[in-house]
């Protein structure tokens, strides 16, 4: 998640707040979530049920328009957005699902994001494991919303951590 999140940082959850009457997270906002395989993970909230998610020209496109991503690590363009796995095809939209579509990793989709399912990525896209690897995250896999970074380590080799007290309240 840099640069959102640096390693080292602790953070402040508020856990719970998208399971039963609650609000749905807001597109664009940074969630953690819990997959079943154990662990918790940060990353960004990218498209809710019934949205569509493609990358064309190596840009993200959520219902067609182009997101504006300034928390991403590097040019989103330039880099691309990494194509998901075999998973996808199952959500295609019926008009990419001919003998020439290709997944790569500047032109995939347009997936439709599934009832009850959210598209999650992380803000360093090249070093992340987020929807395209382990598909949609489930509503009652989002934990809660992170708040603030509460401490903050840098960790060198060999030597203590040094404190970073100027990551330390900054809000996610």
């Amino acid at each position: 998640m840099e640069p959102t999140l640096r390693a080292g940082d602790c953070i402040l959850v508020r856990k719970g707040g998208y399971t039963g009457a609650r609000e749905a997270p807001a597109l664009g906002s940074v969630v953690v979530l819990r997959l079943d395989g154990g662990g918790y993970m940060v990353k960004r909230l990218i498209a809710g049920p019934g949205d569509t998610v493609a990358v064309r020209a190596g840009r993200l496109m959520v219902n067609g328009a182009a997101l504006d991503e300034p928390f991403v690590a590097g040019a989103p363009a330039a880099q691309g957005v990494e194509a998901p796995g075999d998973w996808h095809f199952a959500f295609l939209l019926p008009e990419a699902r001919t003998a020439q579509y290709e997944a790569t990793a500047y032109a995939w989709g347009p997936l439709v994001v599934q009832d009850g399912a959210y598209f999650v990525l992380g803000d360093n896209r090249r070093h992340s494991g987020d929807s395209r690897s382990f598909g949609f995250v489930k509503a009652h896999e989002l934990v809660g919303a992170p708040r603030r970074v509460v401490w903050s380590s840098e960790f060198r080799a060999s030597r203590l951590p040094r404190p970073r007290p100027g990551r330390i309240g900054a809000p996610l």
